[in-house]
């Protein structure tokens, strides 16, 4: 079993993360749970999403914070004590948004098991490339998944952005299809910690 957490703040879209991954997953005949964990709602407020991701039918229930991978999608989470709640297992991954060669200087500050992945993509940067915004804040989720799944090989991108077709709605959903490719093709593998 594959299990993932996103780190975000509230208003980025960890949860919708986690929700159309799941999406994608099933659509290849994969068994997925999605949900969140957050104190009082509010934009800015730090936020935990949990995926998992499995072959065969899911027994598990409920948080955890033992991970396959921790996706970070704000940079400024690691000033906050929440990123010490996580612990990634020994050949995991940490995906963080974040410029290119600055994600292996803050993965030191997460907690392991042993060597861990570490990779990096600006989804920040291709969210406001991509008109991405809304009130005032990139919408990063997309392109995390973007960048996550060719980190990790399935689900397969085609999957994803059927995904994303079904849960976005509007004028929205080319920009997040074109954030979603750029960003796959855009991650940068940092190296092993």
């Amino acid at each position: 079993m594959l299990e993932l957490i996103f780190h975000g703040r509230g208003g980025q879209g960890a949860v919708t993360s986690s929700e159309v991954l799941a999406s994608a997953a099933s659509k290849e005949g994969y068994q997925s749970q999605a949900f969140s964990f957050f104190g009082a709602e509010r934009r800015g407020a730090p936020v935990f999403a949990f995926l998992r991701i499995d072959e065969k039918k899911i027994l598990k229930h409920g948080m955890f914070f033992k991970a396959d991978g921790l996706i970070v999608l704000d940079k400024g989470l690691f000033n906050f004590p929440d990123i010490g709640k996580v612990t990634v297992k020994k050949g995991g991954i940490i995906l963080i948004n974040t410029e290119k060669g600055n994600g292996k200087t803050l993965a030191t500050k997460v907690k392991r098991e042993g060597t861990t992945k570490v990779f990096s993509v600006n989804a920040t940067k291709i969210a406001i490339d991509h008109d991405l915004v809304l009130a005032g804040w990139p919408l990063v989720n997309m392109p995390i998944l973007g960048a996550l799944i060719k980190i990790m090989g399935k689900p397969s991108l085609s999957s994803l952005q059927e995904a994303v077709k079904e849960k976005l709605t509007g004028k929205m959903v080319e920009s997040n299809l074109e954030a979603v490719v750029r960003a796959f093709n855009e991650v940068y593998y940092e190296g092993e910690i």
